[in-house]
C-alpha cells in the first residue's frame, strides 16, 4: 500500500463521482417555515430570495403527483397497469385476511 493511503480512504477525490462540482451552488441555511401552507410570507423564503427547500420540495411532489394522475388517466396501459396491480393486491389481503380467519378460530 501506498503512504497515502488513509488520506486516499477517508477523503474524498475532486475528480471521484462522489465529490461536489464547484460549480453547483450549495443551498444556504434557512430557517424553518413557521407556518407551511403560508406560500407568501414564509421568512424561510424571504430568506431564500427564492423557494425555499421545504416549499419547493412540496412544489416537486405536487408536480410528480400531478404527472401520476395525468399519466395514469390518459394512458390506457397505465390504467390497466393499475387495475392489474390493484387486483392483486387486492388478493393478497383477502388471503391474508381469510389466513388469519383460519388459524384464529380454534
Amino acid at each position: 500500500m501506498t503512504d497515502t493511503w488513509r488520506e486516499d480512504l477517508f477523503t474524498i477525490s475532486p475528480h471521484s463521482p462522489a465529490a461536489i462540482p464547484p460549480t453547483r451552488k450549495l443551498p444556504a441555511p434557512e430557517t424553518a417555515p413557521y407556518d407551511p401552507l403560508d406560500w407568501e410570507d414564509c421568512p424561510a423564503c424571504t430568506e431564500a430570495q427564492d423557494q425555499c427547500r421545504y416549499h419547493a420540495g412540496f412544489y416537486a411532489g405536487m408536480e410528480y403527483q400531478r404527472a401520476l394522475i395525468t399519466t395514469a388517466l390518459t394512458d390506457h396501459t397505465a390504467i390497466d397497469q393499475l387495475q392489474q396491480r390493484h387486483h392483486e393486491i387486492e388478493v393478497s389481503t383477502a388471503r391474508t385476511a381469510s389466513a388469519d380467519t383460519n388459524t384464529a378460530t380454534p
